[in-house]
């Protein structure tokens, strides 16, 4: 009887036991999968946060390549503009000459 008895405390113990064992895993595997969401959260965030930042800098690096584009032209288009202005006042100048000669 008292073997009985004692097998019985040891089996309710052991019972107790497992369940607390149960219960410690079942916390711990809670509080893993908050961290992992609030991991998975954070890492979501700054992942965001950098391409955010990457089309930031690629929409300015487009608008700079537009502008030196732009200032490109408006370069080559008063050159343009020079060498046609330089093309009629030699033809001038020839003009004024011969028609001083002409005198």
């Amino acid at each position: 009887m008292k073997s009985f008895k004692l097998h019985e405390i040891v089996s309710n113990g052991r019972q107790k036991l497992e369940q607390w064992q149960k219960d410690c895993h079942e916390k711990i595997d809670h509080f893993f999968e908050k961290k992992y969401q609030e991991l998975d959260r954070l890492v979501s965030k700054k992942l965001d946060q950098q391409q955010e930042k990457i089309l930031y800098v690629q929409s300015k690096m487009s608008k700079l390549v537009r502008e030196q584009e732009a200032i490109r032209d408006d370069i080559d288009t008063l050159t343009s503009i020079i060498h046609q202005l330089e093309t009629e006042i030699k033809k001038l100048n020839k003009h004024i000459s011969r028609s001083a000669l002409d005198r």
